[in-house]
């Protein structure tokens, strides 16, 4: 079974408002509601790939009840709810061309609720694999995903690691299967700027983190595509697909989607990024995720 973090799910409300000025009242002129976050995501486009998983992660509130009714029918989900709080409603802001986004905090997750939370990866079998994707609640360690995925490996199972910082970098003596950082976020792990076109670095600095642990490393490059470092130290660019560009949002967990699905499906690892570029760019083409329809449509065979 493959089993998807979202610690913090939310509400992503999408709204368009031409012009747009501070200060004043503004009308949107088109807006979409999704449920999700970035796990969730990740088990969405699964799902488009045929592949079955669970969603775990907190919800609280009207809000947190929305998201998993919302779910339903569309994913499995075992969310731990919270006594207290809301889940959080994300704005996702596009204007002018701009994408802006303003992310609500979410609820407060104490010490009982994460002891509970964490007790579910000590049951897992040997080809059980756990994504563990973006931030984590206010207040709890960013030694989280290190502490979730030792349990996971001490089960035997796999896991992958899509997130920043000291989040992703404590996963790593752990052999996580696969990380995504973007460029802008493996930059920020080595303090520097990275020119998307600069693949020694980037092969480089991808290198430096197979050492630390991580089997293999992929870069999503944006409109670029994205760069595979993969076990046995082969570097592959996959160029993104041609089309009209819409919103960023949620390609990157796209893209880690269709990755995993070829995996999953016994596909080799470049084949395999083939597909995650492919639904990266759909996403990138659409408000929200892609569809089966809209990879397809971009790969010209079926998935």
């Amino acid at each position: 079974m493959i089993y998807t973090v979202t610690l913090n799910p939310s509400i992503d409300c999408y709204m368009t408002a031409d012009p747009f000025e501070v200060g004043r009242t503004n009308r949107a002129t088109d807006e979409h509601v999704f449920y999700g976050g970035k796990g969730i995501n990740v088990s969405l486009v699964l799902k488009e790939f045929g592949i079955d998983s669970t969603a775990l992660g907190f919800i609280a509130g009207s809000n947190g009840l929305a998201i998993r009714d919302g779910l339903k029918n569309k994913i499995n989900t075992d969310f731990d709810v919270l006594n207290k709080g809301n889940s959080r409603i994300n704005l996702k802001l596009f204007s002018s061309g701009k994408e802006t986004e303003i992310n609500g905090i979410g609820p407060h997750v104490d010490e009982d609720a994460l002891r509970t939370f964490l007790k579910r990866f000590d049951a897992l079998s040997d080809d059980d694999i756990v994504i563990m994707s973006g931030s984590v609640p206010k207040g709890l360690p960013e030694t989280l995903y290190g502490d979730m995925a030792k349990r996971i490996t001490s089960c035997g199972s796999s896991f992958v690691c899509d997130s920043t910082g000291e989040l992703l970098l404590n996963t790593l003596q752990y052999g996580p299967m696969v990380i995504k950082p973007n460029i802008d976020e493996l930059g920020a792990l080595y303090s520097r700027n990275i020119d998307p076109d600069d693949l020694d670095t980037i092969y480089a600095l991808s290198m430096d983190l197979q050492s630390k642990g991580a089997k293999e490393v992929i870069v999503s490059l944006g409109a670029k595509g994205a760069v595979l470092l993969e076990e046995n130290g082969g570097l592959t660019l996959k160029s993104a697909y041609k089309g009209e560009f819409v919103s960023s949002v949620c390609a990157g967990d796209s893209l880690l989607a269709g990755f995993i699905a070829g995996k999953k499906k016994g596909l080799s690892s470049v084949s395999s990024l083939e597909l995650g570029v492919a639904a990266g760019s759909a996403c990138a083409f659409s408000y929200g995720l892609p569809t089966s329809e809209s990879i397809v449509s971009l790969l010209g065979r079926p998935i």
